[in-house]
């Protein structure tokens, strides 16, 4: 099966597809033919023309059931996260996204690096087995305390529980299972003034651009250096909403 990554590839291509065959469906694209008297020359003009529109209506029909695909492929997503949620809410003593709440006192228990260190809790969530303790490692030298994880759903899980003690998420936006514009949508739903920096490779721009407009702190294409990497995150923690413990 195809990931929602490659669905959106796929339409993407095909939409370039369909804009060279939009331009070889028109008359105007042959003007040396036009003009010539000669039928078989007329004849095979129309031919061609009569090709590419058949051609762009199996493109269009490809085009319709991949973008079916994908909407029913975010909406079984979006349906697995709010599962998730709402057995997480149900099964610990917290309410979910409460405006004031104390850290738990067992934060420590939880697999995290450093976590005797002086600065800020950061989650980070990345599938990549070489950037995540790369990532890490950077963080932890600063003195910050780290969580990991490499699932999107433990993201999302481990965020429910000990948001109030979080101070940053850095999340990977091609995360397998749920994209980086669900999984903030997730966090933004358990806090609203989550700070969250995305980080990746390849981001779609219009996703993007809805992040940024629903209050994400930053972008950071990969890959990064580690001046640039604690440039961001400090920039982002010197400007985020405190919570009140």
């Amino acid at each position: 099966m195809l990931s929602i990554k490659e669905l959106e590839w796929l339409s993407g291509t095909l939409k370039e597809i369909d804009g060279l065959l939009r331009g070889l469906s028109d008359f105007r694209a042959y003007p040396d033919l036009l003009h010539r008297d000669d039928e078989a020359v007329q004849s095979l003009l129309e031919r061609i023309v009569h090709n590419v529109q058949n051609a762009r209506l199996l493109s269009g029909k490809a085009l319709d059931r991949i973008d079916g695909a994908r909407e029913s492929m975010v909406e079984q997503e979006q349906q697995a996260v709010r599962k998730a949620r709402d057995e997480t809410a149900h099964g610990s003593d917290l309410p979910v996204a409460p405006r004031i709440v104390r850290p738990p006192a067992n934060i420590e228990q939880i697999l995290m690096a450093n976590p005797a260190g002086m600065r800020e809790v950061v989650l980070v969530a990345d599938h990549d087995p070489a950037s995540l303790p790369a990532t890490e490692a950077i963080l932890t030298d600063e003195d910050y305390r780290v969580l990991s994880v490499r699932d999107a759903f433990e993201a999302v899980s481990i965020y429910a529980r000990l948001w109030a003690a979080i101070d940053l998420v850095i999340l990977d936006f091609s995360m397998p299972g749920l994209s980086g514009d669900l999984i903030f949508e997730e966090l933004k739903a358990i806090n609203p003034n989550v700070a969250v920096v995305i980080s990746g490779g390849y981001t779609h721009p219009d996703k993007l651009s809805q992040m940024l407009s629903r209050g994400l702190s930053g972008f950071l294409p990969k890959p990064f250096t580690r001046e640039k990497f604690l440039r961001q995150v400090q920039q982002v923690l010197a400007h985020r909403p405190l919570v009140r413990a």
